[in-house]
Formats: structure tokens, C-alpha cells, sequence
């Protein structure tokens, strides 16, 4: 049941279709598909894209891999940027652990009993996990690449 309730929006009664507001027009040879005043209110207006094809179908697929793409090299970028930033500290102050960020190794610590994750220290409840940015930005341009 815990897997069940895990990936409850991948089952088909909770999946729900709604239209994405965007502009398809024919100029007689050509189909142009892009992102429209409507579509920014739902999206925002860092995410759109302007496509054409052959076909309606292939400006509006055209069109989504545009955006998809202008994600993925702002997300490439962002994991780029967060290695080499020398030190970020999180918020100390609130409950549910404190973390810091060193040249892209993120260490993080949480204080309690039963915590899945990390490291306990000896003879303490301090809970401490290591992640490194380094191998995260790795991963996902191998990712990137297998997709290509």
C-alpha cells in the first residue's frame, strides 16, 4: 500500500487532461505553433517556444521540444553554476536539518532517531548525509547525452 500511495499520479483515476492555450496557424505551406499571452499565464513567460513543420502535429511536437529544451539548458546551467560557488549555508534556524554547501558537496544534518539517509555519528543522534554537485551535473549530462 505504501507503494501504491508513492506513485499515486501515475494511476489512470487520478490523471486528469486539460487544454494548454497556445496559437496554430497555416500560411498554406507551413504550420507555426508557439506560446501565446494565455499560455504565459499558465506557464509563465520564461517557458515558451515557437515552432513550424510540415504538419500541424509536427510545429506543436516541434514546439514542446523547444521548451523542453530551453529547460533543460537552464536546469544544465544551474547544475553548472552550483559546483564552483564557493560556500552556501542553509537556514540554521528551522527544524528538519541545517545543511551546507562546500565547492559542490553538500553536507547536511539532521538530529534524531530512525532518519533514512546519511550517517549517524557515533554514540549521537546527529545524522549527517553527504551529496556531491560534482557527480549530480555529471550524471545528468551523461543522462542528456544518452538521450541525443
Amino acid at each position: 500500500e505504501a507503494v501504491e500511495k508513492a506513485s499515486w499520479w501515475n494511476y489512470e483515476k487520478n490523471k486528469e487532461t486539460f487544454s494548454l492555450p497556445i496559437s496554430v496557424v497555416n500560411d498554406g505551406e507551413w504550420w507555426v505553433a508557439t506560446c501565446n499571452d494565455e499560455t504565459k499565464k499558465i506557464l509563465g513567460d520564461r517557458l515558451h517556444g515557437c515552432a513550424h513543420g510540415k504538419t500541424k502535429e509536427e510545429a506543436i511536437d516541434k514546439m514542446f521540444m523547444m521548451i523542453r529544451m530551453a529547460h533543460d539548458y537552464s536546469e544544465e546551467r544551474q547544475l553548472n553554476y552550483q559546483r564552483f560557488v564557493p560556500f552556501r549555508k542553509g537556514d540554521w534556524k528551522h527544524t528538519g536539518g541545517k545543511w551546507l554547501i562546500i565547492f559542490g558537496i553538500h553536507i547536511y544534518f539532521r538530529y534524531g532517531k530512525g532518519m533514512k539517509g546519511g550517517a549517524y555519528l557515533p554514540f549521537t543522534k546527529l545524522n549527517v548525509s553527504l551529496s556531491n554537485k560534482w557527480v549530480i551535473y555529471r550524471k545528468f549530462k551523461n543522462e542528456r547525452r544518452e538521450k541525443i
